[in-house]
């Protein structure tokens, strides 16, 4: 798709660990699909990718998750950009969406706010009544402040496999990472969309590559924008 350049109005910010920041679209049209980023263009042109954390549906509706980081340069970016009434973005880009006439099975990984690009996918999916496949969803967070959107999380519907990890390690022996593996074993054959920090995306593929999975079967924007070899 050709990226397109709009102005959205900021409806609201809630605060906390994520801010949820809810726009709504007053200049332009946006056609994206679920699964995919757009960029905040910020007054003096630096861009700043996030999330969309809705489904297309609803459009003109938009919401972003961003967590604030002390010292990293685009958070900053971002906090100045929030300052004034109205976001200037431009999207959409990404090419990790959903093919709902392909999946058969899904599976998403998600850590801290990378569950927003889970909830605009999932929330697109008719609701099992329409579908033949299955979905689960594991979510890690490091301490209960990250559960940000767990109301939203656990009212994804029942249909949905729903599975919730809070623990502060962050290497292959934590609890989320023993939670993959048992949730790979009792699953058909799947994709995996994986959605967090390049770390994060990486550690899981070795994970999901050594139980068997095929690496044609696992989805993530870090392959294109982080590869293998570059900076994590």
């Amino acid at each position: 798709m050709v990226a397109e350049y709009l102005t959205a109005r900021i409806r609201s910010i809630e605060p906390g660990l994520v801010q949820i920041i809810k726009l709504e679209l007053e200049r332009g049209v946006l056609r994206f699909a679920a699964g995919q980023y757009l960029n905040v263009v910020h007054p003096d042109g630096e861009r700043i990718p996030f999330s969309i954390a809705t489904p297309p549906s609803r459009l003109p509706q938009l919401e972003l998750h961003f967590q604030p980081t002390p010292g990293h340069p685009q958070s900053a970016l971002m906090e100045d950009a929030l300052k004034g009434d109205s976001l200037r973005i431009e999207g959409p880009f990404g090419g990790t969406v959903l093919d709902k006439a392909k999946h058969t099975s899904l599976l998403f990984v998600c850590a801290g706010s990378g569950v927003a690009q889970a909830l605009s996918m999932i929330e697109s999916v008719p609701d099992e009544s329409n579908r033949n496949f299955e979905i689960k969803v594991l979510w890690c967070c490091e301490n209960v402040s990250a559960t940000y959107v767990l109301k939203r999380f656990q009212a994804l519907g029942a249909e949905v496999s729903k599975n919730l990890c809070v623990d502060p390690v962050r290497n292959s022996g934590s609890a989320g990472f023993r939670q993959l593996r048992h949730l790979v074993v009792s699953t058909s054959p799947f994709d995996a969309f994986l959605c967090g920090s390049p770390g994060f995306v990486w550690a899981v593929t070795d994970v999901l590559i050594g139980l068997g999975c095929s690496a044609s079967n696992l989805h993530s924007d870090v392959y294109d924008y982080a590869p293998r070899g570059g900076s994590n």
